[in-house]
């Protein structure tokens, strides 16, 4: 009989000081289109950081063509990375399904989610913390910081958005951090009150209790507690 050997690999990609992890299966067309997609997607974001940190684009552009021409970029990179949201994808070291409204799932699938302020965020939460993520989205960092603190540590998850707070239980439920996270319907205010959460039809990440000029918004309703009050309940 004979003997099977899996031809999965690991690849790496680097850029400036980043490190993507890419795991795929060769034997796999569909992880092969996924590896494609990622290094297409991390080749068009490292030149928008070359172009950003040399200033290449404010010495030749005006400041409206700058922005149209970064948007036509970003709409046909996007096009071309297409998203299978059916599925969840591997962020960090976690299963996570994306949010289909979000202008940042394509950042936070292929590992280019506000890449600094992940590095401070490691530095800073330590094992046995206890943390709170007002406006978590899709858990992100309740993921990130729920693995830092460990079994004797604490995140609370604050997520009024209903739709985004559906898709955040459902990956603390494939994540199995129930013991560690606790998701709460609500956002955070200086009191218990019903207010109105502005919702961009195409970008739920910003979301807003403050009131945004745009045909494009959704008005949700939607309870606030305060912090004070939600711990003095929780004992």
């Amino acid at each position: 009989m004979g003997t099977s050997r899996s031809c999965c690999s690991d690849a790496y990609l680097f850029y400036f000081d980043i490190r993507i992890h890419i795991p795929f299966c060769l034997h796999s067309e569909g992880n092969i289109m996924i590896m494609l997609r990622r290094i297409i997607f991390l080749a068009y974001f490292k030149a928008m950081r070359i172009i950003s940190r040399t200033g290449i684009a404010r010495v030749l552009l005006p400041l409206k063509a700058r922005k149209f021409l970064g948007q036509l970029l970003r709409s046909a990179v996007c096009k071309v990375v297409a998203l299978d949201l059916s599925r969840p994808y591997d962020v960090m070291g976690h299963r996570m399904y994306l949010d289909p409204r979000s202008e940042s799932a394509r950042d936070i699938a292929f590992g280019t989610y506000e890449h600094d302020t992940v590095q401070i965020f490691q530095k800073l939460v330590k094992p046995g913390m206890t943390v709170i993520d007002v406006g978590a989205h899709i858990g992100f960092y309740t993921f990130l910081a729920a693995r830092l603190v460990g079994d004797n540590g604490r995140v609370y998850a604050f997520e009024p958005n209903p739709e985004v707070y559906n898709i955040l239980v459902r990956n603390i439920q494939i994540n199995g951090y129930w013991e560690i996270v606790r998701a709460v319907p609500k956002g955070v205010s200086d009191e218990k009150r019903i207010v109105s959460l502005y919702v961009p039809r195409e970008r739920s990440d910003e979301a807003s209790f403050y009131f945004q000029e745009s045909a494009d918004n959704t008005r949700i309703e939607v309870e606030t507690v305060s912090l004070d009050k939600f711990f003095a309940d929780e004992g």
